[in-house]
């Protein structure tokens, strides 16, 4: 999904360097930035990117795997911890938030875990798809 994302980006940017920029960059840098150039491409009159409803649909396509990647990250990057918040047996994820003295901890099931691995592997076939209907992305 990242390297797909970079190739979006790269193509939206359309600049020989693009990729240099795209580089090292993470899902969310990616998707918030395809967005905004996807936002403000009409208005600065770059490229025509073809007709408006594929286009909503590679935009949302876009906001989907940035929302989905970031489930995941949540899920790769916390520590997992036998036992619920509430002390209840279970699977939990600790995490630390941005600014918070505390870490939290959420309830996960090893079921929402492979639905999650579903929904990136859909979200990534949508976004190919949706990323050939629109204009100068994928060829």
């Amino acid at each position: 999904m990242e390297m797909l994302l970079r190739s979006i980006f790269a193509a939206l940017l359309g600049s020989p360097r693009a990729n240099v920029v795209a580089a090292g960059q993470g899902v969310k840098w990616l998707a918030e930035n395809a967005i905004a150039i996807i936002d403000a491409n009409d208005e600065v009159r770059g490229p025509p990117l073809g007709d408006p409803n594929k286009v909503a649909r590679f935009r949302a396509a876009v906001v989907r795997c940035g929302e989905l990647y970031g489930q995941r990250s949540r899920l790769i990057h916390g520590t997992w911890v036998e036992g619920l918040p509430d002390g209840r047996p279970g699977l939990s994820v600790v995490r630390s938030k941005w600014r918070q003295p505390w870490p939290s901890a959420e309830k996960v099931k090893p079921d929402e875990i492979e639905k999650l691995a579903e929904d990136l592997a859909t979200a990534q076939e949508e976004l190919l798809a949706a990323s050939i209907e629109v204009n100068g992305i994928l060829a």
